[in-house]
């Protein structure tokens, strides 16, 4: 498949609201591909290659990419992955030159459009609302299995590209093959792992921040409830910096009213976070 049908309906995705058109616009688009190309689309659909990090960063990209771009699509999803595995792969002193030769050769054969996707993919920031839970139904739709069964293998496989390969290839067959096995990693129920602050800062370019200190040997970990007192200090504090804005402003201000209507409304917001939690922690104290 080409990489500029993937980015038509990424575009699509984005500009629709509806949770089920969007589930379509991708089912659509899955049942298309060859086997070998659906964990590439899933990984590119959801923002994140199947490589992982490649090591660039938006100052990289920027500088990387061309002021023209190519005419007409060419570039496939097979010679997309092929470039990102060569990108991460780069190690050395001239790692940052070469990386750079790699991302302009690859925009250089990009369209406008597939050139804006490829930025965005290569830095992890892809916003186009193709979430992995729906992601997980357009499979299933694909596949026409249930979502729910699909959802299950993606979490016990811990990885949603390789179970959308199988399913789609073989149907009930190939969800038969995941199930809980001994020492095999299961995706969290949050989805994929979240990246650390080291990783973002090597996507962005800017400086990595000082280790934060471990706890003291022996010191007790605070726990869910430890965690939501805290949670709720900060909310207290946070409440009475603004309640003392709030009484700051005169009504001959301008634009005091609307000012201190926002104020009120975030207010009764913090409230309700601050209600819940202590609720929560009136539960776990039982």
């Amino acid at each position: 498949m080409q990489l500029n049908d993937l980015v038509l309906t990424s575009k699509l995705v984005a500009d629709t609201s509806g949770r089920l058109e969007k589930i379509a616009l991708l089912a659509a688009l899955l049942k298309r591909l060859a086997p070998n190309e659906v964990p590439i689309a899933v990984g590119f659909l959801t923002g994140w290659p199947r490589q992982g990090k490649l090591g660039v960063g938006w100052a990289s990209v920027a500088e990387a990419r061309p002021a023209t771009s190519a005419t007409t699509p060419e570039l496939t999803l097979a010679d997309v992955d092929e470039a990102f595995t060569r990108l991460q792969s780069i190690r050395g002193k001239q790692s940052a030159a070469e990386r750079k030769r790699l991302l302009s050769d690859l925009f250089s054969r990009s369209t406008s459009a597939e050139q804006s996707f490829l930025a965005a993919l290569a830095i992890g920031e892809v916003r186009q609302g193709a979430l992995d839970g729906i992601l997980t139904e357009a499979v299933a739709r694909a596949a026409s299995l249930p979502a729910d069964r699909v959802r299950r293998a993606a979490m016990l496989a811990g990885d949603l590209g390789t179970v959308a390969e199988a399913v789609l290839a073989e149907g009930e067959a190939g969800l038969a093959r995941y199930g809980l096995q001994l020492f095999r990693p299961v995706q969290l129920a949050f989805g994929r792992l979240r990246r650390t602050h080291d990783e973002f800062a090597a996507r962005h370019d800017i400086a990595r921040r000082a280790s934060s200190e471990q706890p003291e040997p022996g010191h007790p970990s605070q726990g869910v409830k430890g965690f939501l007192e805290a949670a709720i200090d900060a909310i207290t504090a946070a409440d009475l910096e603004l309640a003392t804005l709030q009484d700051s402003m005169l009504p001959v201000e301008v634009g005091d009213p609307e000012l201190r209507a926002g104020l009120a409304a975030v207010r009764s917001l913090v409230e309700d976070v601050r209600t819940r939690s202590r609720e929560v922690l009136r539960t776990l104290g039982r």
